[in-house]
């Protein structure tokens, strides 16, 4: 089966390498399935849950805003988080879940609504993705 290396670049560094065969994720026009010999580009990303594909095992993942770029025998995300399954911290995802909503219903005009509106996304989506939705 054909592959391509998959790299996770985070502001901490390469968090993530591997070669896998198919590779899933959003962009602000809508989500994009990358597969061996993809065409280059270079694109933003979205906060999301993607996933790839190693030995036809499919893994999901999260990963925050960022950009997609494939290269040839190369894909690269380069991301303010990424997030297994298994690196979850449930409760805090879901404290966190809990602020947001907390800082959109308040009044307060120096709360910054974006940046709250962002939080809810990312804790949205790693409590579904540790979840299984």
């Amino acid at each position: 089966m054909s592959e391509f290396l998959f790299k996770v670049i985070t502001p901490s560094g390469v968090l993530y390498s591997n070669n896998v065969s198919s590779l899933t994720i959003r962009s602000s026009e809508g989500y994009l399935t990358i597969l061996p010999s993809h065409f280059p580009l270079v694109t933003n990303i979205v906060n999301c849950i993607g996933h790839f594909y190693i030995d036809n095992k499919i893994t999901n993942f999260f990963a925050g805003n960022g950009i997609l770029q494939v290269r040839e025998e190369e894909v690269n995300i380069i991301v303010s988080s990424f997030n297994l399954k298994e690196d979850i911290d449930i409760d805090r995802a879901k404290k966190a879940l809990e602020r947001a909503k907390s800082r959109l219903e308040n009044n307060d005009p120096s709360i910054d609504k974006i940046r709250a509106n962002e939080a809810l996304v990312r804790a949205q989506c790693r409590i579904e993705l540790w979840e299984g939705k």
